[in-house]
């Protein structure tokens, strides 16, 4: 049995790299027929909306079909018109900008400088070899004719060179004769369909694109119904919601996109027509600032490379056109602060949150389909990258590409900061901890995260998955983050504090509350103890119960140190506390809790005790016989406040407070909220 399993994982995992490699070379063979759907699929996503509000017009869906279609090629085919006569136009003017530009490369390599420098020491090494090599030939060819003396043979070498005659060597099978075979030239009809090839290529391309996206969007319905079946395997919802998450995220992309370009290329265009009117002589015009922002705003479809093809033609012009180099630079620094707004503000903030797809998996997806399909695939790569999101977190065979491809936290917030923790990573568990506390109240964040985090890291020592160094170094660091948190909460609370005061004094009312639960009456005191179970742990988890019910007024109060459990007892005895609450952390909470409590309840049997188990185990926590035991923040909050109000009426106001006043809340309100 345990021989045959190794090869079940070895046939596994061929099994999973053939596939690999049968999809890889499916895409790569495939491309001239896949990617002209891809193309048409991201198209019609695009149209798709538009067609449905020309239906609800009642223009019928083949009418509205064909006119979003050709209005589409229309505006591609007007666009690219525009754009090949502004640079016919560039084009007839290159010789009046030829000397401008020589007049700055010049400035650039004036003499003196490091290209200078550098052209002349490539220029000099260029010409010194011929000399060098020519010199070394005479002297061979002169020794060589023979000559009767040194001097001789010195003497030609200042006026001529002798050239020695070379031997003729006919060909033989050891060193045959090089021959270079010519091709037949192509005759006018073979250069014709070569020419005709290369240009109906493309047109043939984007004419099968066209056809599609009008079938797709003419039969999209029927499409869908098709897909669903086939992909549905009997699991028709999860199919059915696969396919609406994949349509809403690529659709949401697509807008974002296309509001974020067409934003860009008006920001672009204004800011061109400024520097020309302003740095500039105004030779450019608005046609060209609008020109030139048309075609930004369609190269950022492109990712990464977009924006910088787009900005190399105003750039390049704006170095050619203008006398100077003044509206060069100025331009140079427009794109790059927009750009860097843009990539680094906007489109983090409105697209991210649109794909589901992480940023380094987008420069990942954009490296990968450039790879395998050029630049369309770089055009596609985040639709497509988006695709096999969805198809992740759906298909459970495919969750590799969710989890590495995904925006969404992989680990919950409990073993985030327990990672961390066992790391050695103290500051950012801290952090973690902190920014956690923004979103949800303080005993949330206990109860969710933190004694979570504690008592998996007390259950894995105990099993002997951790070392007691790092047990000791994770005690350490909760603390600590206990503290930070603490501290983080009473200054907001004092902030709170202070905004309520100002709000009363103006009259009005303050309905906002630093916590759900109620504080204590005024003139109220109520003496709680805290008391550990068995260790650390217990006593770090009572760190928490104390900020939690001293932020409400409680008076709290707990050993600093670690005790035996007779002189835990021996304290209640001298301080008699109004209500003792035990915490114990498992994995042996409810066996240290009931050894605890158990002397203290024979000695105090009037005594209120809660005990806190912490564990998710309910039928532990229901073994206590007359104790009452909680295992949740929530829960322990709710056993004191039933408590409070007979311990009030009992205890009445505080009696070192001779000016209190009448309670704010009374018993039977407080136990009511």
């Amino acid at each position: 049995m345990s021989s045959s399993e190794p090869d079940n994982s070895k046939r596994t995992q061929f099994y999973a790299l053939a596939s690999v490699a049968i999809v890889l070379g499916l895409l790569y063979f495939g491309q001239e027929v896949l990617i002209p759907l891809a193309l048409a699929i991201l198209i019609a996503f695009l149209l798709a909306p538009v067609v449905t509000i020309l239906e609800r017009l009642r223009l019928g869906r083949v009418f509205s079909t064909l006119l979003v279609v050709f209005a589409g090629v229309a505006l591609v085919g007007g666009f690219g018109w525009i754009v090949e006569q502004r640079f016919v136009e560039i084009v007839n003017k290159l010789p009046e900008y030829r000397q401008g530009i020589q007049t700055k490369f010049h400035s650039f390599t004036r003499s003196g400088g490091v290209l200078e420098r550098a052209r002349e020491e490539y220029r000099q090494a260029v010409h010194e070899t011929p000399t060098t090599a020519a010199a070394s030939t005479t002297e061979t060819a002169t020794v060589i004719a023979g000559a009767s003396s040194p001097a001789a043979s010195l003497a030609p070498l200042k006026s001529a060179v002798v050239i020695a005659p070379v031997p003729f060597v006919p060909p033989s099978p050891d060193e045959p004769w090089a021959v270079r075979l010519y091709p037949k030239p192509a005759s006018a009809l073979e250069l014709a369909g070569q020419y005709l090839g290369k240009v109906l290529s493309p047109v043939a391309t984007a004419g099968l694109v066209i056809v599609f996206i009008i079938f797709m969007l003419i039969g999209r319905e029927n499409l869908r119904d098709r897909m669903i079946l086939l992909a549905g395997g009997g699991r028709l919802h999860v199919t059915t919601q696969a396919f609406d998450d994949a349509a809403t995220r690529i659709g949401r992309f697509l807008t974002a996109q296309s509001l974020i370009n067409i934003s860009y290329g008006a920001v672009i265009a204004l800011g061109l027509w400024i520097i020309d009117q302003t740095v500039g002589n105004g030779q450019g015009g608005v046609r060209t600032a609008l020109l030139a922002g048309m075609i930004c705003a369609v190269m950022r479809y492109i990712p990464y490379i977009g924006p910088w093809l787009g900005a190399s033609v105003p750039l390049a012009l704006a170095f050619a056109a203008y006398p100077g180099n003044g509206v060069f630079f100025v331009t140079l620094t427009m794109f790059v602060g927009i750009e860097i707004i843009v990539s680094q503000v906007v489109e983090p903030n409105v697209l991210g949150s649109s794909t589901g797809v992480s940023p380094i998996a987008v420069l990942i997806a954009a490296v990968f389909w450039t790879w395998l399909w050029g630049p369309i695939g770089l055009l596609l790569s985040t639709p497509l990258t988006v695709l096999l999101v969805v198809m992740g977190k759906y298909v459970p065979q495919l969750a590799v590409f969710d989890v590495l491809l995904g925006d969404e936290p992989v680990l919950d917030p409990t073993t985030r900061i327990y990672q961390r923790l066992i790391a050695g990573d103290d500051e950012e568990a801290a952090e973690m901890a902190l920014e956690y506390l923004k979103d949800r109240p303080l005993e949330a964040v206990y109860d969710q995260i933190l004694i979570p985090a504690l008592a998996q890291a007390e259950c894995d020592w105990h099993r002997g998955k951790l070392d007691d160094r790092r047990h000791i170094r994770i005690r350490q660091g909760l603390r600590e983050i206990v503290q930070a948190l603490g501290e983080q909460q009473q200054g907001e609370d004092t902030a709170e504090a202070s905004d309520a005061v100002v709000v009363q004094a103006k009259g009005q009312l303050d309905r906002s509350a630093s916590s759900a639960r109620p504080p204590l009456p005024q003139g109220a005191s109520i003496n709680v103890r805290c008391l550990p179970a068995h260790d650390e742990a217990d006593q770090i988890v009572g760190m928490m119960v104390a900020q939690v019910l001293q932020r409400r007024g409680f008076s709290v109060t707990m050993p600093n140190t670690i005790s035996l459990a007779s002189e835990m007892v021996s304290s209640i005895d001298s301080q008699m506390p109004d209500i003792l609450v035990v915490s114990a952390l498992p994995p042996k909470a409810a066996l240290h809790a009931r050894y605890l409590t158990k002397p203290i309840r024979a000695r105090n049997p009037d005594l209120k005790i809660v005990v806190a188990l912490w564990t998710n185990d309910k039928k532990v926590a229901s073994e206590f016989e007359n104790i009452q035991s909680v295992t949740t923040m929530n829960e322990l909050q709710n056993q004191i406040d039933q408590l409070v109000p007979m311990i009030v009426l009992v205890k009445g106001p505080a009696s070192s407070d001779a000016t209190a006043q009448p309670a704010s809340v009374a018993p039977a309100e407080f136990l009511k909220a």
